[in-house]
Formats: C-alpha cells, sequence, structure tokens
C-alpha cells in the first residue's frame, strides 16, 4: 500500500477577486469526493490577496488506482471558489490532476484569476519534494484484520537513486540532483557504458539501460542473451550497500502505460533486473525501497525488427590508369570480408537497445551500377552478403562529389547498403549516409516521464514535470535527384578506419542517418551539421559527430521511435 496525502495550502489571487468587503467559501474534491473541512471552509476576505487553507487534505491509496489505457488513472483535484457580495455572487473552479508516475512534490495550479498552492508527499516512507526519501517513520504493515506489526524505519535517512537511461554518463548529461545535508556520506556510482571487450565479445544485450525492451521472433528460447537489463547508476549516500542480487529492500515492478508489458528474467531485489517483452506499447519500471519508489523508468516495448544488410568492398580495377598491383595495399580498403561481416555483428550490439538487428541479405542479385562499371566487376564472396567490386579509382579514392555513386553501388531496395571504400578528398569524413527516406514528416514528437534521456525538465524530482521534446528527422537524401529520383534505396559508404571498433562506431552512426536520424551534439547556438534540434544528452549518443566507440552508445527513446518508423525498418518487419 503506497499512501498520499494531497494537501491543499493557500490561494493567491491574482487580482481583488471582486470589489468591496466579501465573504468566500472554499470547497474541495478528489476525483469527486469532497474532502477539507466539514461544510467547507469561509472566510471574510476584505480584498486579501493571499487565503490560506486550513485542513484541505486528504489521503489516498495509489497502488489501489484503477488502470485506464494502461496506467494508474491520474487523481484528480478540484476546488472551487465562490465569492458573496451584494448584488450576487462569482464561481471559480480550479483544477489539477496528478499523473502517474506519482512523485511527491510541491507546486500549483494557475487559474486566471488565482493561484493554487498545493503539496504532494508520501506517507510513511517521505519523499520530499526536493528529490529526496526519509524513512524515518513508523510503518504499519496490515492484514484483513487490522495491524499486523509496527516497525520504525531504518537510521538511513535521506536517499535518492537513479536508474539513469544514458549510459555512458558523464558531467554532461547529469540530471539534476537534489542538495543533501552537509556531512552526507558520498555516492555510488555505476555509469560505466560497453567497454571495447563487451562489444568484441559479448552478448549482443552488452549495453545496459536500453530505450527498447524487444519482443522476441515466435520460437525464440528466451534467455539471459536476449533480454533487456536495467541497473541503477546512482544513489547516495554509499552507506546504504544497495546489493546487485538478493537486496530485500529493493524490488522493481512493471506497469503497464500506453498497452505495454514486460516480464522479468531473473530476480527483482537488488540494483539491477532483467526483462523480455511481451507486448507492444510502453512500460514503467518501479524501484521501490522498503516499499516506497525511489525512482522510474520508462521504456518502449516493441518486436525486434531484422534488416537485411549487404556490403560491397571497392577494390581499384586493374584496368584503371592508377592501378598498380594486386599486393599494393593502397589498391584496396584495409578489410577482408570476414571482417565486414563481422561489423554488423558489432553493430547489432548498439542497436540491440533499439529493437533494432542487422542481418547479411541471402540475395546475390547485382544492385545499381554507375557509370564505368559492369555485372561482371561485382562478385559474390563466400561470406553471405559480402560482394567486392572492381571499380575506376575516382569511385573508391578520394571519394568526393560522388558520394551517391560510391554509396549506392550494388544496392538493392530495402536493403541497408554499405559500401568500403578506401579514401575521402577532405581526409576527414569518416562516412557518408548517401540515401535514405523519410517517412513523410520533418519531426517527432515524445511525451511521456521520465522525458526521453531525462532531458530537463525530466519530471524526476528535484526536476519538474516534463513537457514534449520535438525532434527533427533527417530529410530525404540529397543524392535522389542526382541518382535520377530513386526510392527504397538506403545506402552509405565507409573509408579506411584505424580500427574495427572505428569501423563498427562509424556503421552504427551512419545507419542512424539512414533510419532519419541527424546529428545530436553541440548548442543551440552552435550546433551541429544536420542537428536534430535536440543537445541532450550530448558526448553519449551514437548520433555525436565524432566521438569514439566508448563515449558514443546512446539510443534514445525518440530516436528510436523515429529510427522504427524508417520505410527501411516498417517494410522489412521480421
Amino acid at each position: 500500500m503506497r499512501n498520499f496525502r494531497i494537501r491543499l495550502t493557500q490561494v493567491a489571487f491574482r487580482s481583488p477577486f471582486t470589489r468591496g468587503p466579501e465573504q468566500m467559501r472554499f470547497t474541495a474534491t478528489v476525483d469527486g469526493v469532497a474532502f477539507g473541512p466539514v461544510g467547507g471552509f469561509s472566510r471574510s476576505c476584505d480584498n486579501r490577496s493571499v487565503v490560506a487553507l486550513p485542513d484541505f487534505n486528504t489521503l489516498i491509496d495509489l497502488d489501489a488506482r484503477p488502470i485506464e489505457n494502461g496506467k494508474p488513472k491520474a487523481v484528480d483535484v478540484e476546488l472551487t471558489i465562490q465569492s458573496d457580495e451584494p448584488g450576487g455572487s462569482r464561481v471559480i473552479t480550479l483544477r489539477h490532476s496528478f499523473r502517474y508516475p506519482f512523485f511527491a512534490r510541491n507546486g500549483s495550479t494557475t487559474h486566471a484569476s488565482a493561484i493554487m498552492s498545493w503539496r504532494f508527499e508520501q506517507e510513511l516512507s517521505l519523499i520530499g519534494p526536493d528529490g529526496l526519501m526519509d524513512p524515518f517513520a513508523d510503518l504499519c504493515r496490515e492484514s484483513p484484520d487490522g495491524p499486523m506489526e509496527s516497525t520504525l524505519g531504518s537510521p538511513e535517512t535521506r536517499i535518492h537513486v537513479e536508474a539513469h537511461p544514458v549510459l555512458p554518463h558523464r558531467g554532461g548529461c547529469t540530471p539534476r540532483r537534489p542538495a543533501f545535508p552537509p556531512g552526507t556520506p558520498s555516492a555510488f556510482t555505476a555509469q560505466g557504458g560497453a567497454r571495447r571487450v563487451d562489444l568484441a565479445n559479448g552478448e549482443q544485450n552488452v549495453i545496459w539501460n536500453p530505450a527498447v525492451i524487444p519482443i522476441m521472433p515466435r520460437g525464440t528460447t528466451l534467455d539471459a542473451t536476449n533480454c533487456s537489463r536495467f541497473k541503477v547508476t546512482y544513489y547516495r549516500p554509499d552507506t546504504l550497500n544497495l546489493l546487485e542480487a538478493g537486496d530485500d529492500r529493493l524490488e522493481w515492478r512493471v506497469q503497464p502505460l500506453t498497452n505495454g508489458e514486460a516480464t522479468f528474467f531473473g530476480p527483482v531485489n537488488g540494483r539491477v533486473c532483467s526483462l523480455h517483452g511481451v507486448r507492444e506499447g510502453e512500460v514503467m519500471l518501479e524501484l521501490r525501497y522498503r516499499g516506497a519508489v525511489v525512482t522510474v523508468y520508462r521504456a518502449l516495448v516493441a518486436p525486434l525488427i531484422s534488416i537485411p544488410s549487404r556490403m560491397t568492398i571497392l577494390h581499384v580495377a586493374a584496368t584503371d590508369p592508377a592501378y598498380t598491383n594486386a599486393a599494393d595495399a593502397a589498391m584496396r580498403p584495409n578489410v577482408t570480408p570476414a571482417m565486414v561481416a563481422g561489423h554488423l555483428t558489432l553493430a547489432n550490439k548498439y542497436w540491440w537497445q533499439a529493437g533494432i538487428s542487422l542481418y547479411r541479405s541471402r540475395s546475390t542479385a547485382i544492385g545499381r551500377l554507375p557509370a564505368g562499371v559492369t555485372a561482371a566487376n561485382v562478385a559474390a564472396t563466400a561470406y553471405r552478403g559480402v560482394f567486392i567490386a572492381q571499380v575506376p579509382a575516382a569511385l573508391t579514392i578520394n571519394i568526393g562529389g560522388n558520394e551517391g555513386d560510391v554509396g549506392s553501388l550494388n544496392a538493392i531496395d530495402l536493403v541497408a547498403n554499405f559500401t568500403y571504400g578506401i579514401s575521402t578528398a577532405d581526409g576527414i569524413t569518416l562516412g557518408e549516409a548517401c540515401l535514405r527516406e523519410t517517412q513523410g514528416r520533418a519531426t517527432i514528437n515524445d511525451r511521456g516521464t521520465p522525458s526521453t534521456s531525462w532531458a530537463r525538465p525530466s519530471g524526476v524530482p528535484p526536476d519538474d514535470s516534463a513537457g514534449t521534446q520535438t525532434m527533427n528527422l533527417r530529410q530525404n537524401g540529397v543524392y535522389n535527384a542526382t541518382l535520377g529520383g530513386v526510392h527504397n534505396l538506403y545506402a552509405m559508404y565507409l573509408r579506411n578506419h584505424a580500427s574495427r571498433f572505428e569501423y563498427v562506431n562509424t556503421l552504427a552512426h551512419e545507419l542512424g542517418h539512414i533510419l532519419n536520424l541527424g546529428h545530436r551534439g553541440g548548442t543551440a547556438a552552435t550546433p551541429p551539421a544536420v542537428d536534430d534540434g535536440l543537445h541532450w544528452p550530448q558526448e553519449e549518443n551514437i548520433m555525436h559527430a565524432n566521438n569514439p566507440s566508448t563515449i558514443a552508445q546512446d539510443i534514445d527513446i525518440i530516436q528510436a521511435k523515429a529510427a522504427r518508423a524508417s520505410k527501411l525498418c516498417t517494410r522489412t518487419r521480421a
């Protein structure tokens, strides 16, 4: 049972409610049921600008709320003010809805004529509006026959817990945190992202705290390799010594939001938990400390999308004047068919958090060919979906104004096409997404609590309530017109990289562009090229323009929504 108390504390009038002496009567309801002083509260206000409200409070059990549209029903509060004076009366009503997730906080509700101040506070284990919890309380556990036992809260006081969706996160995207009293012990943090050893040797779900909990294809055995993993990233004080598993003080729960459903895989008592998707929609993960919700995590539940992909490695053709000999490393990219096949496996470890997975296409058809390349110049390798093409040097060395021809070489419809060249003309560009199609709109919105990647205001105390986040989408590929207005081609190229992790990071980033994502980073004053309009988080997002794989790893909820709406995803769902 989670009891919350609603208190209406005062009304401040924006201007004299009426002129001259007057009698005001205040009455209140919660969910249509009256509360407060019996018969309401009246007073002679005599042009007062602020009126304190005595005894306007009521207790409700939030765990007993009815479910509407897949989540607990909002708590609707109304305060009615009637002003009686000679010649008639006037009535105004102030309304406020406390919506799930239910966090303790102070606030106010504005009307054209008045402002109502209120407090929403948890009884027993108190979580204040500053986001800190104080377990000092007499806790009463009940049975159908009445109270069973009463216990005193532990000596650990004033705590704050986070399960932040951005990993790794550094100072640039640290959420707002409450101020602790002097002398409070330091914090525990577990912020590290996936290390290169994890990306190289771990399972596909190596990135924690994802935006999407995938629903696996029918017939898949659900196990530790295909669940979504979540963990606490921060708590203070560290003297709480919260255990990773087997900590009876902690309990994870799943609450449906927009009809989403997920089921736990393994223990639910501890700092970490794992889940599998069951039904599409949104869910809220609640972490409770001794019954009180101390942090929440919003995630999408959606079917795993499998995208067919093909890779083409461009060698300088022996017939080109620039060709030297087959042993010259300058005549081919520094990759082999086996290496590029492995790049997909590693890239999937980034995109798993969006519920998207790449696989090598079974098609052996020769795709689009630019001038100077014939079907005889393209050959399949022993690795399914991997080809080698003999091309003019201009299509692979110092790639410049011909990116569309390079990226789309051997590309086929509704497949993610990756081309490997040797170098770029500017010596800076690592790769480029050349062809894509939007879903017919320029922006996408996300509204929920917590906000996507806890963009401020996040809705997580002590932050204010979350608002709507709007992200710019990339428009149709700039090379479509050059290629005769082609459609259904999704293509990109990469130049030589220093390591496979650089290759994979670039491939995963450019895949984001193919799926209509812009760059993340910079500031509103100095945005990056093809800016998505959101500047939170910056350094840690996979769509940062140039950060390395150990930093740029995150894909957030709004990006996952946008990518999954791409025609490449909606036409290839498996």
